[in-house]
């Protein structure tokens, strides 16, 4: 039973629950500086954090029934912010090593860090060949998937979500989906290779 208080944590995630006109919005409203906090203290950029931030809500969305302990939502909301945004940092540390992997046309790219200095020529060539396997893939995919991803992993210096909406035509909020969607795309070129 959640406490009376009409403006308490567990009553207004109730509302939300119940589909209360109006309650998602004050529910958000009342943690958003919470959620975006945790990924810009964990050093990522507000682009990272908008991400974040937009994967914390949709991630307790799917999850409004499956909550069985509405007075720790607060306490939710929070790991859940904090697993996405390491999740994060180590989807963009595995980007980074892919986007360096798969460089220019023709150019294998920087494809061994100072920890794969041991690699011997038989893995160096199979990250050669998967780099060009990568690059293939990425061929194969809509103009806009191309530009996109190319523009956040190929480029030396990659733009903001900010840069990449307005070159794009695209809006703010729907970035990191088209980013997401686009990788989908790239995995299923990938899958049969």
């Amino acid at each position: 039973m959640p406490p009376s208080d009409p403006e308490s944590d567990a009553c207004l995630f109730e509302a939300v629950r119940a589909g209360e006109p109006g309650a998602w919005e004050r529910f958000v409203s009342r943690f958003e500086r919470l959620v975006f906090a945790v990924p810009l203290r964990m050093g990522l950029s507000r682009a990272d954090a908008e991400e974040v931030f937009q994967d914390t809500w949709v991630i307790l969305h799917r999850h409004l029934a499956h909550i069985r302990e509405p007075a720790s939502i607060s306490s939710w909301i929070l790991t859940t912010a904090r697993r996405e945004s390491g999740a994060l940092m180590e989807r963009r540390r595995r980007e980074r090593r892919l986007g360096g992997a798969i460089g220019g046309e023709g150019d294998p790219g920087p494809l061994l860090e100072a920890s794969d200095e041991a690699l011997g020529p038989e893995e160096v060539l199979e990250r050669i060949e998967e780099a060009e396997i990568v690059r293939e893939a990425l061929a194969r995919l809509d103009e806009r998937c191309r530009e996109l991803l190319g523009r956040l992993y190929l480029s030396k210096s990659p733009p903001s979500y900010e840069e990449l909406a307005r070159d794009l035509g695209l809006k703010l909020g729907s970035v990191g989906p088209t980013r997401m969607r686009c990788l989908a795309k790239l995995a299923e070129r990938l899958a049969p290779r």
